[in-house]
């Protein structure tokens, strides 16, 4: 006689960071820490302001319940490898739906000095490819990321005002008056 398995119910707890949409929303659009962001110097006067990516990816498990890469792809156009991402997204608040956003990164791939770019593959130096592509792919990923929200990184480098408002009650005439 064959004994019969029984099974229990298991029941899982969902844990969400945010209570809604608009409190999720919020933390997007908030400035990103002062000490997270990094800047670079790119030669004369100009300068690179970004926020690296372990503070993006720390902030994606805060903000987001999932976040996978699904569909990466490569492409080399010159001596540069291209990457472009597609990442899915589930925001962590109730009843929330999946998101996918994207992003490109582009990295040289490392020649021998004095190797010119129409010259490719020729003076490229062994595994530079396997050396670069993870490049490019952060690249892409921290770009997807950028993109998307001001704790990000969106508008690093840009005049924004966050007291803006489509409300045309708010808005006031050329003479002062609203």
């Amino acid at each position: 006689m064959a004994k019969e398995k029984t099974t229990e119910e298991v029941t899982t707890e969902e844990i969400y960071k945010f209570p809604n949409r608009q409190s999720w929303k919020n933390a997007l659009d908030n400035a990103p820490n002062d000490a997270w962001v990094h800047s670079r110097q790119l030669g004369g006067n100009r300068k690179s302001i970004y926020i690296p990516i372990q503070f993006q990816q720390a902030l994606s498990d805060i903000l987001f319940s999932e976040c996978d890469v699904y569909d990466e792809k490569y492409t080399l156009i010159a001596n540069e490898i291209v990457c472009t991402v597609k990442i899915q997204i589930l925001p962590s608040y109730p009843n929330s739906e999946h998101r996918t956003i994207s992003g490109t990164g582009a990295k040289p791939v490392q020649c021998k000095s004095g190797s010119f770019p129409e010259s490719f593959p020729k003076g490229k130096i062994s595994n530079a490819l396997e050396y670069n592509a993870p490049a490019a792919r952060t690249a892409a990923i921290s770009n997807a990321f950028t993109t998307f929200g001001n704790v990000f990184g969106r508008n690093l480098g840009r005049a924004v005002s966050s007291g803006y408002s489509m409300n045309k009650k708010n808005k006031k005439s050329k003479d002062g008056k609203k």
